[in-house]
């Protein structure tokens, strides 16, 4: 079991620190970073992973997510884990001036647009409470925030799109 993962994405050096990769500050860097309308949009090689090769996201403070969308090695592997449209990490998400911090708080919600959702890794947010990983604040954050995203889900029938529309939110890819 893990400790909270910290990704914090830096606009002016176009890179992100993290602690995931089991380094205190792994460092990788940022192809493009984009602030709008309370936003990031951050687009970056995995370089270390044999089954992503690129992934493009939008970080979304006021709903506490972070919604990717992967590029995987070939059709055969996107297939191989689930070909569902977006990765969705519930986190909290902060920022200062030119660094965005988010903290990753164990749910994932895997979604195929327009069909379905699957909410990932309850067995991990379990242990890390048990553990005390979490922060009250944390801990309350992560089941407000997944509880809203899937509920909204559920009403706009799997449209993420609709659903953010409803919150006046539209993300940026590119």
């Amino acid at each position: 079991m893990h400790q909270v993962y910290r990704h914090q994405y830096n606009i002016k050096t176009k890179t992100e620190i993290t602690n995931r990769d089991g380094a205190a500050n792994s460092m990788r860097r940022i192809d493009e970073i984009i602030m709008h309308n309370n936003l990031l949009y951050i687009a970056m090689p995995l370089e270390h992973s044999k089954n992503v090769k690129y992934i493009k996201a939008n970080l979304i403070p006021e709903l506490g997510l972070k919604i990717t969308k992967f590029s995987f090695v070939n059709e055969e592997t996107r297939q191989k884990f689930g070909a569902y449209d977006y990765y969705v990490d519930i986190a909290d998400i902060d920022f200062r001036a030119d660094v965005w911090t988010l903290d990753d708080l164990y749910f994932d919600v895997l979604l195929w647009e327009h069909k379905k959702m699957e909410i990932l890794d309850t067995d991990e947010f379990i242990e890390a409470s048990r553990l005390g990983y979490l922060k009250d604040k944390q801990h309350a954050s992560a089941l407000e925030n997944l509880h809203s995203f899937v509920t909204g889900l559920s009403f706009f029938k799997y449209d993420l799109d609709a659903l953010l529309a409803s919150k006046d939110i539209k993300l940026l890819w590119k």
